[in-house]
Order: structure tokens, then C-alpha cells, then sequence
């Protein structure tokens, strides 16, 4: 028999045309003229067959691709969505979980080896108005995505894409006017790290290091405060702030309160600028002292309770002689003291110039009153009397002008 060409190592074998029979009788002549045009056809044919067969298996690896990938996005976003998503039990002997294909191998003459993709990682939340989750934590969670499964992102058109897919709100409105492909060459972005870029103009704070410093020097451990939750605003803020690591021992230590510093300042020495051994003996330190504290207060409150309270003070009755009630009584002011700016002058106990002499208001003659006039009474004119009464209310009002 002629020799055979090189087939299939593994699977199927790809169907060979029918042997050919050996000749018999008087056709043997013919059919060796013939022989080697059949064997060459063969080799055409198996070789066709086995290029066919070459290019469905790579079709079918790249379909079990594509599933695999769909899968891992379906369950990552489930996942990021908070859902719990039940996965078919896999037994220990029975098939995977994902469709497989039995893949052949090809020809000897014809090598491809399949490469495997990186761990898909999931997505970071979506960046809306930088607050949460702030622009930061989005950037670091976005660059690791793209560095990790650069496998995945082949193309820069497809990393703007990814970049673009995990924006909304405010974000994605800044983004769209330069994404979309109305935009003009010279305005629409390139590259996926200048769209991350000009987020960063818009949601970091450019005073973020100087902020930091100022509450950084501000920074105290209040008395209440654990020392636990003070090294951990203290860490936060020396990392804002840009402190250097050989400030920070000294930095902890000033911002201890009074107790704690009394009983480190003999230590100080023999931890040698560490500032992990002073966080430890400081935590140690502030946790005892907080138990001897509640301690003391635990017994103050028993003493408190075991002794027995003293009676209200009850001022005693006193009777009052005055026979009217309280309620009853009429407030009469007391003495009123005028204080004047100058001295008051003098009274005058007596007068130099005599006295005028009396007059009656019945006949008008000096010398005794009306209840000593012998004439008949007259009179009164109510008219006279009330022009009188008008003059002289003029006259004091007049005086009284003068006066002020």
C-alpha cells in the first residue's frame, strides 16, 4: 500500500475515501498507469480535511470564549448588584459547570497553542458626583481594572469605552460632550488615561495637601477619645498631609494628653524613634488607665447607693403677730432717696423781708379773710373764676418752659 500522509493525532479521524481494491485479471496493466494520480488526489483530500477541521475548532474555541466572558460578566454584575446568585452544584465526578467542546488536535505539521485570559475582576461602582464613591477610590479601582485584565482591553477604543460605561450622572455629563462622535477631532479624547484625567480636574481638590496640614496641627486626643481612633485620624491625616515618616514619632507623642505623656516621657529613649513600639505602649497604656477610671466610678456609685440620703431641710414655723395675711397686705413704698449731681442749698429758717399783709376776697380790704368779713357775701362769678384758673395754668406752663 502507498504510505499515508499525516493525520489527526487525537478525535476524530476525518472520513477517508473507500481502500482500493487490488486489480484483477487483465486490469492490473490499466490501473497501475493510474495509481499515482489516486494517491496525490488522497493527499489533496486529506489535507483539505484536516485545514477544515483546524478552522471549527478555532471557531468553536472562540465561541466557548465569548460564553465564558458572558457568564463572568452576568455573575459580576449580579454580585455588584447585591444579589445571591445560586450556582448549579458541581459534582466531583460529573461535567464542568461551563459548556464544553471536545477540542481536536491538529495536524503535526500545524501548530496554535491557546492562550488564557487573566481573572476577570469586578467592576468599581460607577463615578456620579465624587462623593460616593469619591473620585480617589474610583481612579485606583479603574486603573487596577485596566492593568490587571489589559488582556481583556486589547484596544485603547475599548478601555475609553469600559471607562466611559463606569460613569453616570454628573460624570458621564462632563464626558459626553468629548466622547460622543459628533465632536470635533481636535476636542474628542484619544486615550482613556486623558478621560480620567479631566475628571480629575473636576472632582480633586487642589488645596486637598494643605487642608490636611492645617487639621493635621490642629489635631488633639480628646479625653474621651480612644487612642485606637485617634492613631487612626492621626495616620490619615500625616498621610494627606505629606508628613515625613521621621516626624511622625514626635508628632503622636504631642498630641497624647497629659496622663499618657507623664507616664511615656521615661520611655521615650528605649523605643528609638519607632513609631509602631510608641502606638503599642501608648494603646496599652490608655485602655489600663480607662479600667482604672470606670473602676473608681463604679465604686464611687455603690458608696452613693449604700448611703442613706439626708433629709430635705425644712425651715422652721415662725407665727406672725400681724393679723392680716399676706395676701392682704397693702405695699407702701419706703423712703425714696433723689441723688443729686450737686449738693441741695440751704433752707432758710427765716425771712428778712416781711410778710404781705391779708386780704379779704369778699369787700378787698387788708387786714382779715373772708371768714372775718362783716360785709354780705357776694356773688361768685364762675366766668371771672375760670379766666382766672385759665391765666394762671398759662403761667405755670410759661415758667415751667423757662425753667427747662
Amino acid at each position: 500500500m502507498p504510505p499515508r500522509a499525516g493525520g489527526p493525532s487525537k478525535g476524530k479521524a476525518p472520513e477517508l475515501p473507500p481502500p482500493i481494491l487490488p486489480p484483477q485479471g487483465d486490469a492490473t496493466s490499466e490501473r497501475s498507469d493510474s495509481e499515482p494520480v489516486d494517491v496525490q488526489a488522497r493527499l489533496l483530500h486529506l489535507q483539505q480535511s484536516q485545514e477544515d477541521q483546524q478552522l471549527k475548532s478555532q471557531q468553536t474555541d472562540q465561541k466557548i470564549d465569548q460564553i465564558q466572558d458572558l457568564l463572568h460578566q452576568l455573575l459580576a454584575r449580579d454580585e455588584s448588584r447585591g444579589r445571591s446568585v445560586r450556582r448549579p452544584r458541581q459534582p466531583s465526578e460529573g461535567p464542568p459547570i461551563f459548556p464544553t467542546v471536545e477540542r481536536h488536535s491538529e495536524a503535526p505539521t500545524i501548530t496554535s497553542q491557546k492562550t488564557s485570559r487573566s481573572a476577570r475582576l469586578p467592576d468599581p461602582d460607577k463615578l456620579s458626583d465624587g462623593i460616593d464613591p469619591t473620585f480617589e477610590y474610583w481612579e485606583v479601582e479603574i486603573d487596577s481594572k485596566l492593568q490587571v485584565n489589559a488582556d481583556h482591553f486589547e484596544t485603547e477604543a475599548a478601555r475609553m469605552a469600559y471607562i466611559f460605561s463606569r460613569t453616570q450622572g454628573d460624570a458621564r455629563k462632563h464626558l459626553f460632550p468629548r466622547y460622543n462622535n459628533r465632536t470635533l477631532a481636535s476636542l474628542k479624547f484619544s486615550t482613556a488615561q486623558a478621560m480620567v484625567d479631566y475628571l480629575a480636574e473636576i472632582y480633586t481638590n487642589p488645596h486637598r495637601t494643605r487642608d490636611a496640614e492645617v487639621e493635621y496641627n490642629d489635631l488633639k486626643m480628646g479625653d474621651g477619645q480612644s487612642f485606637h481612633e485617634f492613631k487612626t485620624q492621626f495616620l490619615h491625616l500625616a498621610d494627606e498631609a505629606q508628613v515625613p515618616e521621621q516626624s511622625r514619632f514626635y508628632g503622636l507623642y504631642d498630641r497624647l494628653p497629659d496622663p499618657l505623656q507623664d507616664r511615656l516621657a521615661t520611655q521615650l529613649r528605649s523605643f528609638g524613634g519607632r513609631l509602631q513600639d510608641l502606638c503599642e505602649a501608648a494603646s496599652d497604656l490608655d485602655a489600663e488607665l480607662k479600667r482604672i477610671t470606670a473602676r473608681r466610678q463604679k465604686k464611687a456609685r455603690e458608696r452613693k447607693a449604700t448611703t442613706p440620703a439626708k433629709p430635705p431641710y425644712v425651715p422652721a414655723f415662725r407665727p406672725t403677730t400681724d393679723p392680716l395675711p399676706n395676701s392682704h397686705r397693702i405695699a407702701t413704698p419706703g423712703p425714696t432717696t433723689l441723688l443729686r449731681p450737686t449738693p441741695a442749698p440751704e433752707k432758710r429758717l427765716y425771712s428778712s423781708t416781711p410778710a404781705p399783709p391779708f386780704t379779704c376776697h369778699n369787700c378787698g380790704e387788708p387786714g382779715h379773710i373772708l371768714r372775718d368779713c362783716t360785709r354780705p357775701k357776694r356773688a361768685i362769678d364762675i366766668k371771672k373764676v375760670e379766666d382766672l384758673l385759665e391765666e394762671g395754668q398759662d403761667d405755670e406752663g410759661e415758667s415751667g418752659k423757662e425753667d427747662a
